[in-house]
């Protein structure tokens, strides 16, 4: 049922590869809560990203391997550097891949991912595109924060369609408890 609700999460999403007056501006995802990202994920990290190498696949996709730098595993095989490869990028040849709300993730950012499960080709999408990476910050008090950016999303849920926001702040100790609380309710389940 989890990878069943994870690909309909992912079916929403329009994928392109054109020149850049032409790329669409948005895809259109299931809105879930950290809860029901926690239920679809199979690697949750918080990490930084090291190095970024966009590539060409043998089957001509493009896509950009990062190097994370592992600080924490909240969910799947603990590693102190994690390889991880999202559809998309750019090459030195000029040749772009564009996926409407699929996160960029930026040399020396922190933040976190919740990831669904590798793809035989390797990949791994952000379970809700741009929901399943949050950026980690400091608000104004110095408490740290992680940011959700809705950047390229457009929304469906039961209300029907609606635009994304800008995106959302959240207190980093709140959503790691919150995260720990479900994915620990999996491990029961799993039992």
């Amino acid at each position: 049922m989890r990878a069943l609700l994870f690909f309909f999460a992912v079916s929403l999403v329009v994928t392109a590869s054109w020149p850049r007056s032409d790329q669409p501006s948005a895809a259109t995802v299931l809105r879930m809560d950290l809860e029901q990202q926690a239920d679809l994920s199979d690697l949750v990290l918080v990490g930084t990203v090291a190095s970024a190498r966009p590539f060409q696949a043998a089957d001509g996709t493009i896509r950009t391997e990062y190097e994370m730098l592992v600080d924490r595993t909240l969910w799947g095989e603990s590693r102190a550097r994690r390889t991880v490869t999202l559809p998309g990028g750019a090459l030195a040849s000029g040749r772009v891949t564009v996926i409407p709300g699929m996160p960029k993730l930026s040399l020396g950012e922190d933040c976190l991912l919740l990831l669904g499960p590798e793809t035989t080709s390797g990949m791994r999408i952000p379970v809700g595109l741009g929901q399943g990476r949050l950026r980690l910050g400091r608000g104004f008090d110095g408490r740290r924060t992680l940011e959700q950016d809705h950047a390229g999303l457009s929304f469906t849920g039961i209300a029907g369609l609606r635009e994304g926001e800008g995106g959302s702040v959240f207190d980093y100790s709140e959503v790691i408890s919150r995260l720990q609380a479900r994915l620990n309710v999996r491990r029961g389940e799993q039992r």
